[in-house]
């Protein structure tokens, strides 16, 4: 994937950057993202198009995860029809998960609203029911440490 980059008439080619993306593509890798730092697994979180009548009623794009409670952060309304958000959903992801753009995608994750709201998303999915794997990770770190300091 290359985007022309118009220079002095010409055209030269140059990698696409995460900003370059659809402002929904971008929420939506946010999104990806903020499971990602609860301690979810990959795995356990999906990308799902549905109606949830509070929103309208068209098709919308989710973010879930699922660890025996469902919990589905809304994105944005879908703009396109589902395979096309498959394959751009693939490419971002492809952008996203290459090492040399580390800084690229701490500088978009810094600017979304969830980094913004992290502290809240984590309180609604503990509210659903859901472990939150870093945290409980962390809790349990701390208590290990104050056991051995006692002992």
């Amino acid at each position: 994937m290359c985007l022309d980059d118009r220079v002095g008439g010409g055209v030269s080619r140059r990698a696409p950057k995460l900003t370059d993306l659809r402002r929904e593509i971008q929420e939506m890798l946010c999104a990806h993202e903020a499971f990602r730092r609860l301690g979810f697994s990959a795995d356990d979180i999906f990308v799902t198009v549905g109606v949830d009548p509070k929103y309208g009623s068209g098709p919308q794009v989710f973010v879930d995860v699922t660890v025996g409670v469902e919990f589905s952060l809304r994105v944005c309304d879908l703009w396109c029809d589902e395979r096309a958000l498959q394959v751009e959903w693939h490419a971002a992801v492809a952008l996203w998960n290459d090492p040399k753009r580390y800084a690229e995608c701490a500088s978009l994750w810094d600017a979304s609203e969830l980094s913004v709201v992290f502290d809240d998303l984590a309180n609604a999915v503990r509210q659903k029911g859901l472990a939150i794997p870093a945290v409980d990770e962390a809790m349990a770190e701390i208590a290990r440490i104050e056991a051995s300091r006692l002992n």
